[in-house]
């Protein structure tokens, strides 16, 4: 009777394998940084489509009460207690679909309360952050946010006591330089050290919620500064934004 034998399998030698290792870092290694950069074209488009949603529930604000919202005002102190005075970010959820958030009894609870498009991937992970929630945008104030704030497309409101003249802007004649020309809203510089450990720490522009920092503070209003002869970018430029006009396209 015949016996069935198996055929001997040669193992792998050393050098083979090293080979196969050698062959496989080389591949993570071309890799990692298309995966990369991947992940940062993604965190970009997320960053521009939380803008023109942004953008959208500004003008839909618009159309409802017939101008902009505002930066808010410092009638009920430092964060106001009034949400009258509480600026943008807060006037406009009922038109980014946050209607339960804006009816938030819980000031508290409402200042913790992170939005995902007051968000920017590319900036940071949206979180609480030394006890309020940020956001990553900020409104064109103008030129005089450190004065009277009354300038920009994105000004201080009259406040809860009326203590400023105010300005309602119109889109259809509040814009001098027209809305395609005209920034709106866009994603604010952080000190990036201090952001390194929580955010906010030392910068006093990105140490309150989105939730009623008001006015004058820089959390959710930045001036606008022309650097448009001058390759050099300093605080105040907007390395992304949305135009007023730029909105109207987005389906």
């Amino acid at each position: 009777m015949k016996r069935f034998v198996m055929p001997s399998r040669r193992a792998f030698s050393l050098i083979e394998l090293l080979v196969v290792i050698a062959i496989i870092a080389i591949l993570i290694g071309l890799l990692l940084p298309a995966v990369q950069k991947v992940r940062e074209a993604s965190a970009r488009t997320q960053c521009q489509n939380h803008l023109k949603q942004i953008g959208l529930g500004f003008q839909t604000y618009h159309y409802g009460y017939g101008y902009l919202p505002h930066a808010g005002s410092g009638d009920s102190g430092n964060p106001p207690t009034d949400r009258r005075d509480w600026g943008w970010a807060y006037e406009i959820l009922p038109n980014i679909e946050q209607q339960n958030t804006y009816d938030q009894v819980d000031v508290a609870a409402l200042r913790q309360t992170v939005i995902k498009i007051y968000n920017c991937p590319g900036k940071r992970v949206a979180r609480v952050m030394n006890g309020a929630a940020k956001s990553d945008y900020a409104g064109n104030g103008g030129n005089r946010v450190d004065s009277d704030g009354f300038d920009g497309p994105v000004c201080r409101s009259a406040g809860s006591n009326n203590s400023f003249p105010g300005r309602n802007i119109n889109l259809h004649s509040g814009i001098p330089d027209g809305t395609s020309s005209t920034i709106l809203v866009a994603e604010k510089l952080i000190n990036i050290p201090t952001q390194a450990n929580g955010g906010g720490g030392n910068d006093w522009s990105d140490n309150e919620s989105w939730a009623g920092p008001g006015y004058p503070d820089g959390d959710i209003m930045r001036g606008a500064v022309d650097y448009s002869n001058s390759s050099d970018r300093r605080p105040g430029t907007f390395p992304r934004a949305t135009s007023i006009s730029a909105t109207r396209t987005v389906t």
